[in-house]
């Protein structure tokens, strides 16, 4: 018995250690997600917050503001009686959702006055759905040059790049496939060119309510030169990578800068000359991080990696009216994380890779400055992604035997891709007006809920490569 008790033990040990590492396992994986990373930070850094000073009021002559009408149906007053149809106390006291009481009697003029607008739209608060959307915002006009309804919003894209294999290259060879050396002192011919870019960009919503738009462009370009044979380490070539994000955001007709990113790698043969790396990040219009690097360029070779991330909170003030009396009085935003992580290596041969992931994951929110309107509690609800973008710029340029004496070929590699994994304007976003009759009404006691739609859609998704290609040449 003993024995046994030792293996199960021993059984039940093993088990929890298996247990243990795989956890420590997963734990490592999440941890070497730079996406994850960035996150993570972002949620430990102070939130930048920033709140546009001019309080935007909605009314309903408004031009983005509809009420949804029903035919208007006969007016029916609620009564004082409870359900046994005997009369109540008039001046019994009802607790408002502020806090105060009011009379039965004032309470039920205030009723009775919500229930007849209410009527006159086709609605009652005896409405079974308990929920009725009674508002929207929503446009008809031009966006842009693209004409987009709100009420059924429509992505729009601009300047998608179409790659083409050895767009922009130029390839020029030495006449003599077997040159001498004395043939060979025309210094510093030009091999390849390279000057390519890959703009990219997509956007969502109306400016006028809420929008979010996302551009990228990806630059490559390089100069590869024939050795120097009068001084080999006078080599002209040189390449550069330069990977840029940019997050725009619009608030009820603000429009503004949410986050900017920027990495750029620079390189050339002549030793001489100083590489250069440069990394910078911006939230919210604010330069919060600038590495500039112009390094020893006899240095061999040079490496940066870093992981920056921050958490961000813009807002406006408004007020915009749920329906008839009831207004939504608060703030609406956008809040989240942004961040950058990249590694850059850079080689005078010259060589430049680099892994360039920046990140936006932001929500737009409401929240009620005032939690009641009268007899009524004030709300918001919905859940809406303005963005979740996981960028990913990766990279590579190199060229061998510069510096090998009489070479007759000159191996020049190239490769890029530009990943996207985006979610753009999904879900909704809605205010509430709530009225709950009295417990002591002496009916079952109901609520109904009146609702105003700021936004909803399915919203756009998208997780693919945008642009990527890989070459390798012998350049004579």
């Amino acid at each position: 018995m003993f024995i046994l008790k030792k293996l199960i033990m021993k059984k039940h040990f093993i088990l929890l250690n298996v247990v243990l590492i795989l956890l420590s396992f997963i734990q490592i994986n999440a941890q070497q997600d730079p996406y994850t990373r960035i996150k993570a930070l972002a949620r430990d850094s102070p939130v930048l917050k920033e709140k546009i000073p001019n309080t935007v009021i909605i009314n309903a002559n408004h031009p983005l503001y509809k009420v949804m009408s029903r035919p208007p149906i006969p007016f029916k007053p609620f009564e004082l009686i409870d359900r046994t149809g005997r009369p109540m106390n008039p001046d019994s006291l009802v607790t408002l959702p502020s806090g105060n009481q009011i009379t039965l009697k004032n309470y039920l003029v205030k009723l009775n006055e919500l229930e007849q607008q209410l009527n006159l739209n086709g609605y009652t608060l005896r409405e079974d759905s308990k929920k009725m959307v009674l508002s929207k915002m929503y446009t008809d006009t031009t966006y842009k040059k693209a004409k987009i309804k709100l009420e059924t919003p429509v992505l729009y894209v601009n300047n998608v790049a179409k790659e083409e294999k050895n767009k922009g290259l130029t390839n020029v060879k030495i006449a003599q496939p077997n040159p001498k050396i004395a043939d060979l002192k025309i210094n510093n011919r030009l091999l390849k060119k390279i000057n390519e870019e890959s703009p990219w960009s997509v956007g969502a919503g109306n400016p006028d309510i809420l929008s979010a738009e996302l551009k990228l462009n990806f630059i490559r370009s390089a100069m590869i030169y024939a050795q120097n044979y009068s001084d080999i380490q006078r080599n002209k070539s040189t390449m550069k990578l330069n990977a840029k994000a940019e997050i725009n955001g619009s608030l009820f007709g603000n429009s503004f800068s949410i986050f900017s990113a920027t990495a750029v790698a620079e390189s050339a043969a002549d030793k001489d000359i100083k590489k250069t790396i440069n990394a910078s990040v911006n939230v919210l219009g604010q330069n919060l991080y600038n590495k500039n690097i112009p390094f020893d360029a006899k240095k061999s070779a040079y490496t940066e990696s870093y992981t920056y991330a921050k958490s961000l909170d813009k807002s406006v003030g408004i007020e915009i009216p749920i329906f008839g009396p009831i207004t939504f009085v608060g703030n609406i935003g956008v809040r989240g994380s942004v961040g950058l992580e990249y590694n850059i290596n850079v080689n005078y041969t010259p060589e430049i890779s680099f892994s360039i992931k920046p990140l936006g994951e932001l929500s737009a929110y409401a929240e009620a400055g005032i939690g009641f309107a009268g007899i009524v509690s004030v709300g918001v609800g919905g859940n809406l992604v303005l963005i979740r973008a996981n960028m990913d710029f990766s990279g590579a340029l190199g060229v061998a035997n510069l510096y090998t004496p009489v070479a007759n070929s000159f191996p020049f590699y190239y490769k890029y891709k530009l990943g996207m994994d985006l979610t753009l304007m999904q879900g909704n976003l809605y205010l509430f007006g709530r009225l709950c009759t009295p417990s002591f009404w002496g009916l079952p006691q109901w609520c109904e809920e009146a609702q105003h739609e700021i936004f909803s859609w399915d919203g756009y998704r998208i997780n693919t490569t945008l642009a990527e290609a890989s070459n390798q040449w012998e350049l004579k």
